[in-house]
């Protein structure tokens, strides 16, 4: 089951100064995986294994642990964490580009599959179209 984690969420879980270096240490990230549970990763530069760190995505708002910011005592997520979200999320630039290059036939059937799956994204494109 895929994650139905979002960068909202993560705006909510995280300060914009940690979202920031966040996507710093995004790409860095390796062994990306997931459950319905949680999103785990490492980041090797930083020290952190897989498995070590990891964001709890079933409840809101978002949860997670990391070994190097247990002890921090802040609340929401720390950078190491919001790292892991934004890999698993993706490059928001890199999807546009690659959105640009789809045809219009084939936009106009990926979101209308996309409507037909997801409640939200049908009331978002109605909402839109009024």
């Amino acid at each position: 089951m895929q994650p139905s984690l979002t960068r909202r969420d993560l705006r909510a879980a995280a300060t914009p100064q940690v979202l920031a270096r966040g996507q710093e240490l995004a790409a860095e990230v390796e062994d990306l995986d997931w459950d319905e549970h949680s999103i785990w990763g490492s980041l090797p530069g930083e020290g952190i294994a897989a498995g070590d760190l990891m964001i709890h995505h079933g409840d809101l708002p978002l949860s997670g642990e990391c070994p190097s910011c247990q002890g921090s005592g802040t609340a929401g997520l720390c950078a190491h964490m919001a790292a892991i979200g934004l890999a698993f999320l993706g490059d928001d630039q890199e999807l546009t580009r690659r959105l640009a290059a789809v045809s219009h036939a084939e936009l106009v059937t990926l979101i209308t599959d996309l409507a037909d799956h997801i409640p939200q994204v049908r009331e978002s494109i109605w909402s839109r179209l009024a």
